[in-house]
This record gives structure tokens, C-alpha cells and sequence, in this order.
């Protein structure tokens, strides 16, 4: 119940308002109020009745974490193929200096908890909301109203809480709301021609850079999608004489229906062999016969682990493992590289017709690992002190 003339605070802001409508002695208003970033509004409602006495009620409404600044990030298209080419828009107020970033999802997924939000931003503010006043400077006979959003009132009127009265011919009764702070108040990809591609750049970091966007508000930037297949997590804030701001987060996908994927260790000692696997995997929804095979070279040599099945049927959804024993006989990094080419076939797989993609018939993949020496050549020296006659 507000009469004519009644503040209401907001902050250390005052608003003016006036009646709405009355209703039986009842008076509701409707107040338009804008929070920059607040994470919490606390609206203070009193009003000063014919006897003097102060009526009032505090409430607090929580506003949905978001930012004036609006930030924006799309690629075009959204989804690409190893190598593809893409774009990528950022979108903010005219001059703002944006941070981006697109990080494989898998790693993410190993460091939870090491991305930017808008709980992180407004974690940095100081004060969230005001919930009390110092001991010492509270009045014994104010409202905790007032108290609870950080208030203190000077004032002749009285302001205790009467635990009834009686307002233009109606009784009203205090009842505090349980719950209430202090008790007061109560996916298609674009045809490409077909091609052979090597996959040689796997990044766990795909973006990280700064991008200045000018006068029109938008910035393109032309980008290579890394040879990974996997889900790209963007994440982009830009920073103007406006305030900050933050992009929704994207996924930026790259796939492809036929790909191949090689295990190897990161290093090894000289001497030592390993397994060398590839896994071909088929998303299309036709039956491929496959054939895998590893490029040779001078650096190790090739025992092959899975007899002669390096050509086989591969069909929906399938994935097929060939391996083989790699000796190398080199210190230092090493490439291996490995194919696998969907081949024509006149033998029928699950008395299915074999068919040869249109596009991504050959993948490509190229992974380096580290041997190491037996040992390293180590220098002691020891010191003795000489006295000869």
C-alpha cells in the first residue's frame, strides 16, 4: 500500500512514482526499471500515512545475467571438412577489441571449469547486493526493512511495525512471509569437388587471437579448419567505451563420413618397437570397400600385425582396426603417414552393391612421434687438493 508520492529505491537511485490505479484503498503501480550490470535489484516501498506513522516493504528480484554490450560469433559456413576454408564474423560495438578463442571440445571436457561465463563476470563485482548495516548504526526501533538492503532512515516519524491498522476503512494484519530474507516483506555439408587431402595439423588451439572490429560493428575473418575431426568450443568478449561483453558460446563441428585415425605413443627409446594402429571409421549409409595402407620410408620399417586384411567391406556405421610393428631406426621426430582409400569392388558387401563416396574418397593422416636415445652422455668431475712437498 503506496501513497501519493512514494519512493522507491533502487540502489542509491530514487524513482518518482504515481498511482496506477486504486482499488479499495489499494494502490498498485507498474515500475520499468533497467540494471546495469546488478545482479540482484532491491526495491524499498514506504509509505507515510495521515498519522504519521511509516508503512513499508523491501523485495529483491534477481536479473538474468547478460551484458548492454550484445557480442556475436558465427562461422559461415557452420560446419566444415578438414582443410575446408571458413569464415568467421564477429559481431559487436563499432571499435571494440574482441578476444576469441575455439578450443577442441575434448579437451575441455578433461579441464572442466577453464571457460569464461557470465556467473565468472559478475563474480568479479565487488558487491552483489547490500544485506545489512554495520551493528552500531542500526536503529533499535527501525524496521528490518529498511536494514536488510543496507538502509538506515533519519526521521521524527515513527517507524516500528504496528501489527495492525486500519487504511481507508480496511484492517490490514503483519504476517512475515516465511522464506524472505530477515522475515521482511513478505547436418549438411557443400559439394566439393573431389580431392585427397593429408591431415597432418591436429591443434588442441585452434583460434587465439585478438580482432579489432571497426566503424561497421562486424569483422570477418578468413580461417583454415585444422585437420582435426572433432567439435570446436568458441568463446569470444569484446571490450568498448561501453562496457564488456560476451558472445553465447558456438560449437563449430568438423566431420567428415569416412575418416581414418592412427594410435601411437608420443616418444620411445631407440631399440624399442611398438603397434602402429588405424582405425577406419564409415558414417556414410552405404557399404565401401576399403583399403589401408602406410607410406614407406628409410626411418623404421613395417611388420604388418593383421594378416592380409588390409582391404575389406566397411559398412554403415562400422569401424575397422589394422596394425602393424614399427622399428624405427632414427633419433628424433618421425612421420608416419597412413591412407585409406575407398577402392571399386565387384564383391558385394552384406549383399549390398559396394559404392565409392563422391567426395572424401581418400583420407590421408599424418602423425609425428619422438625417439629418444638409450641414454645421455653425462660429464663428472671431482676436485682434490693437492700439497707436494
Amino acid at each position: 500500500v503506496l501513497s501519493r508520492g512514494a519512493i522507491v529505491m533502487q540502489g542509491f537511485k530514487q524513482i518518482k512514482v504515481k498511482h496506477q490505479s486504486v482499488n479499495e484503498g489499494e494502490v498498485s503501480f507498474k515500475l520499468r526499471i533497467s540494471p546495469d550490470m546488478t545482479p540482484v535489484v532491491q526495491i524499498v516501498a514506504y509509505a507515510v500515512l495521515p498519522r504519521k506513522i511509516v508503512i513499508a516493504h523491501s523485495a529483491d528480484f534477481s536479473t538474468e545475467k547478460c551484458f548492454s554490450h550484445k557480442v556475436s560469433l558465427e562461422f559461415t559456413p557452420s560446419s566444415a571438412v578438414p582443410g575446408e576454408k571458413t569464415n568467421m564474423q564477429v559481431t559487436a560495438l563499432p571499435h571494440s577489441l574482441c578476444g576469441v578463442s575455439a578450443i577442441d571440445k575434448s579437451v575441455l571436457i578433461e579441464e572442466p571449469g577453464n571457460i569464461l561465463d557470465a556467473d565468472k563476470i559478475f563474480n568479479l563485482l565487488p558487491v552483489w547486493k547490500a544485506s545489512s548495516i554495520p551493528y552500531k548504526l542500526q536503529d533499535p526501533y527501525s524496521t528490518k526493512c529498511w536494514n536488510n538492503v543496507g538502509l538506515n532512515v533519519a526521521t521524527n516519524l515513527l517507524l516500528r511495525i504496528p501489527h495492525c491498522l486500519s487504511f481507508l476503512g480496511r484492517t490490514y494484519h503483519w504476517q512475515p512471509l516465511f522464506g524472505s530474507p530477515g522475515g521482511s516483506g513478505g547436418f549438411l555439408l557443400p559439394e566439393l569437388p573431389q580431392m585427397k587431402t593429408v591431415r597432418a595439423f591436429f591443434p588442441e588451439t585452434w583460434i587465439w587471437d585478438l580482432v579489432e572490429v571497426g566503424e561497421s560493428g562486424t569483422k570477418d575473418v578468413s580461417l583454415t579448419v585444422p585437420d582435426t575431426i572433432t567439435s570446436w568450443e568458441t568463446e569470444a568478449f569484446c571490450l568498448s567505451s561501453q562496457g564488456f561483453g560476451l558472445a553465447p558460446r558456438k560449437e563449430f563441428r568438423v566431420f567428415q563420413p569416412f575418416f581414418l585415425e592412427l594410435t601411437l605413443p608420443y616418444s620411445i627409446i631407440r631399440g624399442e618397437h611398438f603397434e602402429l594402429k588405424a582405425t577406419v571409421f564409415n558414417y556414410l549409409t552405404s557399404c565401401i570397400m576399403v583399403t589401408v595402407f602406410a607410406t614407406p620410408s628409410s626411418d623404421y620399417t613395417l611388420t604388418p600385425l593383421s594378416g592380409e586384411q588390409y582391404t575389406s567391406c566397411l559398412c554403415d556405421s562400422e569401424r575397422k582396426t589394422v596394425s602393424w610393428t614399427m622399428n624405427p631406426t632414427v633419433l628424433g621426430a618421425v612421420n608416419v603417414t597412413v591412407s585409406a582409400e575407398a577402392v571399386p569392388s565387384h564383391v558385394s558387401c552384406d549383399n549390398e552393391v559396394v559404392r565409392v563416396p563422391e567426395r572424401g574418397r581418400i583420407d590421408v593422416v599424418t602423425k609425428s612421434f619422438i625417439v629418444k636415445a638409450e641414454g645421455t652422455e653425462m660429464t663428472k668431475s671431482s676436485n682434490w687438493l693437492l700439497c707436494p712437498k
